[in-house]
């Protein structure tokens, strides 16, 4: 199994993001190149750059889906490919802007984090029959 863990914004008060989000996508071993393979051919297809990252707060605006109907395409055809894949799971913390700095201890990771692996802990462990 393999675990791809995203962030998008800081949980600090001086973040212009108002929810910052870490997210974690599980890929089977033998199934990730397949699914790296389409989703690069999605992207040639309908990008002037195949290597340009894909930007949920860039394509999933009511404007793409209203007046650009290549990039609503391209983001009908990304959701399609990870509603076939077999072994595909995505998980997600979700937090809000706190109005105080977070502490962490020094050598421990954020609560946002833990929880992050306490889920994919419990998923692999479900998948490959750990205890």
């Amino acid at each position: 199994m393999l675990v791809y863990i995203d962030e998008s914004g800081n949980p600090h008060p001086k973040d212009n993001n108002l929810r910052p989000t870490i997210a974690a996508l599980c890929v089977a071993e033998d199934e990730h190149r397949k699914i790296n393979r389409q989703l690069y051919a999605i992207k040639r297809k309908f990008l002037d750059d195949p290597n340009e990252e894909l930007k949920a707060k860039k394509l999933l605006r009511p404007y793409v889906f209203e007046n650009d109907p290549k990039r609503r395409e391209l983001v009908e055809r990304v959701f399609e490919l990870l509603g076939q894949a077999e072994s595909l799971a995505i998980f997600a913390i979700i937090m809000e802007r706190p109005q105080n700095l977070p502490t962490c201890p020094d050598g421990f990771l954020p609560v946002q984090f833990c929880s992050l692996l306490e889920r994919l802990i419990l998923y692999v462990s479900d998948i490959y029959g750990y205890v």
